[in-house]
């Protein structure tokens, strides 16, 4: 499992990288990255006080792969540039420039499979009713839309949600 350390020193290294193609980057990043119990993202970027924190999931440093941590430290850089706080067509055209310059896979997500990682067991699920599209949102813990999922709407095709 990685340390923090050598979290710490990827991280500067990701703001190196960004920095040589030219995306602006705020100069405000904690250089200490800090590790989370997340199960449901990989890494998150956080503003408070005019500051930016980063944080990892425990999860993503169980990866095979060093590269894939990579991936995930500069995808939360890239949400410190103006402009990028979500996944929009400015952070999709930075992510694409450091993918071509370091042949990286920075994307708006990436699966379990992808980052080498296990999936965790989820105790409950609900999908979409609609034959054609069948999305399935996987919970651990008993939420509103596991109670109700007649409330909700699927995410992809708006078609109402049902227990799995």
């Amino acid at each position: 499992m990685i340390d923090e350390t050598t979290l710490n020193n990827i991280l500067q290294k990701a703001i190196n990288l960004t920095r040589e193609c030219n995306i602006p980057i705020s100069s405000n990043i904690n250089p200490h990255i800090s590790i989370s119990k997340a199960e449901t993202y990989w890494g998150i970027c956080r503003y408070k006080n005019g500051l930016y924190s980063i944080s990892v999931s425990s999860r993503l440093l169980e990866a095979q792969d060093i590269k894939e941590v990579y991936n995930t430290i500069i995808h939360e850089v890239l949400h410190t540039c103006k402009g990028c706080g979500n996944h929009g067509p400015l952070w999709k055209k930075y992510a694409d420039i450091i993918n071509q310059k370091y042949d990286l896979n920075i994307k708006r997500s990436t699966s379990y499979l992808e980052k080498g990682a296990p999936e965790p067991n989820y105790k409950y699920i609900v999908k979409c009713s609609n034959p054609g599209c069948m999305k399935v949102y996987k919970r651990k813990n008993k939420s509103s839309i596991i109670k109700h999922p007649e409330k909700y709407a699927c995410g992809i095709c708006n078609s109402p949600l049902t227990h799995a």
